[in-house]
């Protein structure tokens, strides 16, 4: 999982200085922040079902050790199959977006990555119906950089600033939440020097994120809390 997103942060880069021009825009706009921030507060999830529950506990393990366009994918279906019987949760369809955008992270067909990123993206709506909060947003933002991969030349700079607004937003929504702040330290990770970048730059950004790491509790054991290991690792690298 962590090398997939690697990878595809190295087609990104050459577009995020450009992209950075896009926070500016992201604060200007108040009464779209404002009322995202208000439904931020609905991530509520049914406890009250203990086979539910025990499900989506056991696909998040897996979904965790997935590592394959396939693994990945058998991981969406099984979240589309809880899913199914609890239509009005968000959270399987978050899981079943995450699982498909991470096998287009892992595509290299245009037309594979498109129709994946699509997929991707419908069940990002289908959460957002229901509720508006940090980790959709950040699940939004990923799927822009995925889409990058399949044409970085001439997709570049409008979905690197699709990507950070979404990052921007997921950031005001819930300052607690680390992954958008890692998904942009990834990003000036890979960024040359000359344009801001690189591991000097990025280092205090990864330590700021596993400051937000160590303190950050999910608010039940079924909501998304990845990316503590990646941060790590990316840190070590910055000290090499």
């Amino acid at each position: 999982m962590k090398k997939t997103i690697l990878c595809t942060l190295l087609c990104i880069v050459s577009f995020y200085c450009i992209a950075q021009k896009s926070e500016k825009n992201a604060k200007n706009d108040t009464n779209k922040t404002e009322a995202k921030k208000q439904n931020s507060a609905n991530v509520s999830v049914d406890l009250s079902d203990q086979k539910y529950v025990t499900a989506i506990k056991a696909f998040i393990q897996q979904l965790n050790l997935a590592n394959s366009i396939e693994g990945y994918e058998n991981i969406a279906n099984a979240f589309e199959r809880v899913g199914n019987t609890k239509l009005n949760e968000w959270l399987p369809k978050y899981y079943i977006a995450y699982s498909w955008v991470m096998t287009a992270f892992m595509s290299k067909e245009a037309k594979e990555i498109d129709s994946r990123v699509a997929t991707a993206l419908q069940y990002i709506d289908a959460a957002a119906a229901i509720t508006s909060n940090s980790e959709i947003e950040c699940l939004r933002g990923m799927c822009h950089q995925a889409s990058i991969m399949a044409d970085p030349e001439a997709r570049g700079q409008k979905y690197s600033q699709m990507a950070i607004e979404a990052f921007n937003l997921s950031a005001e929504m819930d300052p607690s939440n680390p992954r958008p702040e890692l998904m942009k330290a990834q990003s000036v990770f890979y960024m040359p020097e000359e344009f801001g970048g690189g591991k000097e730059r990025a280092k205090p950004m990864f330590e700021s994120v596993l400051k937000k790491y160590s303190t950050f509790n999910p608010q039940n054991e079924l909501m998304p809390n990845w990316g503590a290991s990646m941060a790590k690792s990316q840190l070590a690298l910055c000290s090499n």
